[in-house]
This record gives C-alpha cells, sequence and structure tokens, in this order.
C-alpha cells in the first residue's frame, strides 16, 4: 500500500514538473515549487527547456529528480533560461549508443543559461563526457552566423560519485562531473569521488582560466582528480 501511493506521489510530482515546464504562460520568470516532499522517477527525459523568460525550479532541499540510469534528466536549449534551486539530481544517463548522447547525464545545457544554487548532483553518469552536467554550444541556432554559447554558473553545489567513462569508441571522457565548452562560473562547491579520463572533477576548453584559477584556489574540494583544460 505504501509503494503504491509513492508511486501515485511520484507521478503527481512528475506531472507538476512537466506541466511547469510545458505549459509556461505570460511574460517574466515563472517557479516552479512543489506541495510535498519525495521522489520523482522519470520513465523519459523531462520536455526540453525553450522559453527566454526565466523558468525557476525551487525544490526546497524536498524534491529528488531520479533518471533512474535510463535517461537523462533535463535539455535546456539556445537562449533558454533555467534556475535550478535546492534540488537533488541523481542517476541521470547519457549513451550515444542509446541515442541521447552529447553528455550530460544529469543536465545537457546546449547554448542556455543555466543557474545551480544548493544543489545536489550524484551517481550521473555519459560515456563521453560531463557525467552531470555538459555545458556548450546549441547545434541546432546559429544567430548572426554565430552558434549560441553556453552559460553555467554554480554556487553551493555538491557533485558526488558522477562519471564520464566507459566510451565504446576509445574516446578519452572528460569531467566527471562537468564538462565545460563555454562560459563557467563555480564558487562554495564540493566535488567528491568524481571520475572521468580527463578532469575527474571538471573539464575545460577554451579560455576563462582567470575565473577557473580563482576557483581552483578559494571554492574547490575533490577528489579523483580536479580539473584538465585545454585551450590558450
Amino acid at each position: 500500500m505504501e509503494t503504491a501511493r509513492c508511486a501515485k506521489r511520484s507521478r503527481r510530482q512528475t506531472k507538476t514538473l512537466t506541466t511547469g515546464i510545458v505549459g509556461r504562460g505570460g511574460y517574466g520568470a515563472d517557479t516552479i515549487r512543489f506541495r510535498v516532499s519525495g521522489t520523482i522517477t522519470l520513465g523519459a527525459t523531462l520536455p526540453e527547456v525553450t522559453d527566454s523568460d526565466r523558468l525557476i525550479i525551487n525544490g526546497k532541499r524536498r524534491i529528488t529528480i531520479i533518471g533512474n540510469n535510463r535517461v537523462r534528466v533535463m535539455i535546456v536549449r539556445g537562449l533558454a533560461q533555467l534556475a535550478l534551486q535546492e534540488l537533488t539530481i541523481t542517476e541521470g544517463l547519457s549513451l550515444p549508443i542509446s541515442g541521447i548522447g552529447n553528455g550530460g547525464g544529469g543536465i545537457s545545457n546546449r547554448g542556455g543559461i543555466l543557474f545551480v544554487t544548493k544543489s545536489i548532483f550524484s551517481y550521473n553518469h555519459s560515456n563521453t563526457g560531463g557525467g552531470a552536467i555538459v555545458n556548450t554550444f546549441d547545434p541546432k541556432l546559429v544567430v548572426n552566423g554565430q552558434r549560441v554559447r553556453g552559460s553555467l554558473t554554480v554556487r553551493k553545489c555538491i557533485f558526488s560519485h558522477n562519471s564520464a567513462n566507459e566510451s565504446p569508441r576509445r574516446v578519452f571522457t572528460r569531467g566527471g562531473a562537468i564538462e565545460n565548452n563555454d562560459e563557467l562560473s563555480v564558487s562554495d562547491s564540493t566535488f567528491n569521488d568524481n571520475s572521468a579520463d580527463y578532469g575527474g572533477a571538471i573539464f575545460r576548453q577554451g579560455q576563462d582560466s582567470n575565473v577557473l584559477d580563482h576557483f581552483m584556489k578559494k571554492y574547490l574540494c575533490a577528489q579523483h582528480g580536479i580539473l584538465r583544460r585545454r585551450g590558450n
């Protein structure tokens, strides 16, 4: 009986989250809140976030979203804005062989503006890069002849036991927790027991080294590899 109640509650929370992402109306920021605590176990990736008006999802430390080691949890598209607050995202999966590749077992930010605050990412996996989050451009969107680049801000978060490994193409994997190809800012966050071939915690391509050097000196606690940076 208790199992049935938990399953019903999970379905209700999934509907709240899905409806909040898809059924946005009007202008300005919208916030998705949950009336009860519990887990949301996904059978498919949540609808893509595409709205340029900021969407806020506030879990108030009571909501855990589970990919169940089957699906990626979220995708943020070019020019969309998403703020995640006090959420736990776990067991997200990105595997190219299953058609849901390009990294980011928890979240794939493809040219969006993503803010993550006071949240936990654990046991997410990709076999290319960014076990928890990949931050990159949107391959489907070009503005003024330029690809729309992604922006990721992480503050007061915990990344634990995320991984990027076991690539079937024998390609070196990148960023056990985060693979970043664009703009990245991380502060006051903890990285523990994340793993990848390059950058157990973070793999960074490109510039913005001043941001990461500051981050490395002041804010990072990490084990099993910290940072791999490629580029000038």
